[in-house]
Order: structure tokens, then sequence, then C-alpha cells
């Protein structure tokens, strides 16, 4: 409820305006009736909590995203300072709030091995609920290092490359965001080209405006378009880190 609290509600209220506007002028310009034009500012209405929900999505899953990352690059940093996992949990656990999912699980990893839980086993809640090959083998290496190798292993981590796999995921989530934002110019531009005909039409605007059948396909046409505005955003809403990656 926390991530809906800070969700920018003025854009949601702009958008809609948008495209209320959008499909009223266009809908009017259609010769649609105003029964059928009040029928689809309905419709629009409930596409609002579509989008609230789907921005809800995205704002967790980027979260989830920048908190990973900055634990696979502080774990790194620390470790090498200070060769030891459980030094470098304590060094990276204060990067986030308390209350955050990454805090609790660091948490339980430092007491775990307070405990004299095994390394492995202690991280492991970490890789399950960030399930990425990344963060596998920063803890492979970081295990191996403490264990056996000692040292040698600082050149290990430097060659597990998350850092361009992090700027393709980010560069993905950026043209997905660049669709959805130009979603109203597309809507724009299809509703004015579907438009061209009509004014060639004049003669018989009286005519057109009582044929039920023109009604109710023209009713449709915008519906399909709201169906669209609706569809769009769910593009968004996926997981960032892929356990295949």
């Amino acid at each position: 409820m926390q991530m809906f609290k800070t969700l920018n509600k003025r854009t949601f209220i702009t958008n809609y305006i948008l495209y209320a506007l959008l499909f009223s002028v266009s809908s009017y310009l259609y010769l649609l009736d105003t029964f059928y034009i009040l029928m689809l500012l309905i419709l629009l209405l409930f596409t609002i909590p579509i989008h609230l929900y789907c921005e809800f999505k995205f704002q967790k899953e980027k979260k989830r995203f920048d908190e990973y990352i900055l634990y696979l690059n502080y774990m790194v940093m620390h470790y090498k300072i200070s060769g030891k996992i459980r030094k470098a949990l304590i060094e990276t656990m204060p990067l986030y709030a308390e209350s955050s999912t990454m805090y609790i699980l660091i948490q339980q990893a430092i007491e775990n091995i307070n405990k004299g839980t095994g390394l492995k086993q202690s991280l492991l809640p970490l890789e399950l609920e960030y399930n990425n090959s990344y963060i596998k083998q920063v803890h492979d290496y970081m295990i191996l290092g403490e264990s056996e190798v000692g040292t040698g292993v600082y050149e290990a981590l430097s060659q597990v490359n998350f850092k361009s796999w992090q700027v393709n995921v980010e560069i993905l989530q950026s043209e997905k965001i660049k669709i959805k934002q130009n979603n109203f110019k597309y809507a724009l531009t299809a509703l004015l080209t579907g438009y061209l005909p009509l004014p060639f039409l004049s003669d018989y605007v009286d005519h057109i405006r009582t044929v039920g059948s023109y009604q109710v396909v023209t009713f449709l046409y915008f519906v399909a378009f709201i169906a669209i505005y609706a569809f769009i955003p769910f593009i968004l809403v996926n997981k960032w880190i892929d356990e295949r990656e």
C-alpha cells in the first residue's frame, strides 16, 4: 500500500483527461450519439485501476532490481576489502531501508553465520529471493575465496560481468516506457487517419447519424482503442531479474 501512495496520481489524472478529451472530440467528429460517447467515457474510467496496478508492479520490480544491483556491487567491493563474507554483509546492509526485503535477508544471513551455519546455507535465502545466475556466481566465488583460494578469487569476481546485463535490462525497460509514452500519439494518428473520409460525406451526415449499425460499429471501433490503451501498460509488467540470466 505504501508504494501506491508514492505513485504520481497527477500523471494518471492528466492522462485520463487527455484520453477523455481525445475520445470525446473524436467520437463526436465520427458522428457518434451522445449515449455512446458517455459509454466510452465510462469504459475509459475503468482503465485507471489497470494503469495504477501496472505502474505499481513496474515500480516494485524496478526497486527490486535497483536493490539487487546495489547488492552485487557493494558485496563484491566490501569482500575485496575485507576478504570476509560476514564483514561484507555487515557493510552492505545499511544501504537499505530496514523494511526492505534485501535488508531483512542480509540480516538473516549475518545471524545465521553468527550461529555457525555454513556460508552457502546462510546465503541461500538471498539466492532464492533474487533467482539469478549473477548472485549465485558472486556467492560461489566469495565462499570459495574464504574457504580455499583466498585472495586469488578476486580476479574471478571481477570477471562476473553483471554490469553489461544491467545495462541491457535498463535499455529494454527504457524502450518499453517509450512505447507507453507514445501510446497517445499512436491513438491520435490512427483516429485522425480514420476520420479523413468523413468530411467528404458531409451531404449524408444526418443519414449516417440515424444508421444503427454505423453507431454500433463505430462504438466498437473506439472500444478497441480503449482496450489497446488498457493493454499497453502490461508490456511494462514483467520481472526485471530473470533466473535464466
